[in-house]
């Protein structure tokens, strides 16, 4: 069944000539301006896999998840966010201007985190067409809002959708490869490159915090890590930095809120996993929260794990 809509509100509308629990999947038809709006900086191989970028509402639950304020519980005072503030300084006689970082707070609804679907796309060239590719589901009343969802994802970024029978082995490919994260250029730290990311990301949402979070990217880049990756398409929020003498991944979300994550798998087995299995799967040592003594934190923390 093909689907052209911008949005389904009823998943069963459009599965219900399927046999009950049976699996299917979802595919698009492609061409280089979709690939591109995906994620996908280059061609891609057949076979390769990439959490969606950001192009709406969809696709930002799915990278990102999504917070749902308790407005039945009272208001709490907490961190939302930082900016850097420039002030002036008297010695003797003399000014100099002088950076600080400055947190802000705010009464707010607390808050519960919903995670991120984390739904990955496979492109796979089949009989010459180029298609993006769902994971397998199944039409079960227990899985209708993550039918609901995979399906408007595509909408949003595709514009329109086909439903197939999963047993079309075709459109199974035998070699997946994630491609969610690129390694910078190797040698002295690429500091343009992440320069361009970070002020990439924040192009579209608050360009005036960009200068805070660069700040951040260079007081991690001062404990020296070996390499540095940058996240693609959905992972574009993420930066890697990789410690391989202390086995350590530090791996720092650009947006306020999302807090810095210490993980001690090496980078090859971080990089095979899903955005929610790196964030929800208990991998982290430790979660550092951008808030006043983050540096110390971490700091700690890898002289714990070069300690070992």
């Amino acid at each position: 069944m093909r689907i052209e809509r911008r949005m389904i509100r009823n998943a069963d509308r459009y599965l219900s000539a399927l046999p009950p629990n049976s699996t299917f999947k979802v595919i698009s038809e492609v061409d280089d301006a979709a690939l591109s709006r995906a994620g996908f900086e280059i061609h891609p191989d057949s076979g390769d896999n990439i959490l969606p970028a950001i192009v709406g509402r969809v696709t930002r639950f799915n990278a990102e998840g999504r917070w749902i304020a308790r407005r039945d519980l009272p208001k709490e005072y907490r961190i939302v966010g930082s900016r850097i503030w420039t002030r002036t300084e008297w010695h003797g006689r003399y000014t100099e201007e002088v950076e600080d970082t400055v947190y802000i707070h705010r009464w707010c609804y607390p808050r519960d985190f919903l995670s991120p679907p984390s739904v990955e796309l496979t492109f796979l060239t089949l009989e010459g067409r180029p298609l993006m590719i769902s994971p397998t589901l199944t039409y079960a009343s227990a899985d209708a809002e993550s039918n609901k969802h995979v399906i408007n994802m595509m909408l949003e970024l595709f514009g329109s959708c086909e439903i197939v029978l999963e047993n079309l082995a075709e459109l199974s490919p035998a070699a997946e490869r994630r491609v969610n994260w690129a390694m910078l250029p190797p040698g002295e730290h690429p500091w343009d490159h992440i320069v361009s990311h970070v002020e990439k990301v924040f192009s579209k949402k608050s360009p005036t915090v960009a200068s805070a979070v660069l700040l951040r990217q260079e007081i991690i880049r001062s404990f020296e890590p070996t390499s540095i990756y940058r996240g693609l398409a959905g992972f574009s929020d993420y930066i890697a930095y990789t410690f391989p003498s202390q086995q350590i991944v530090v791996l720092e979300s650009v947006f306020y809120g999302n807090a810095l994550y210490v993980l001690g798998d090496n980078w090859e087995a971080v990089s095979r996993l899903t955005k929610s299995e790196i964030i929800n799967g208990g991998l982290a040592l430790e979660r550092i929260i951008h808030s006043k003594g983050w540096v110390a934190n971490l700091a700690s923390a890898l002289r714990a794990k070069a300690a070992e």
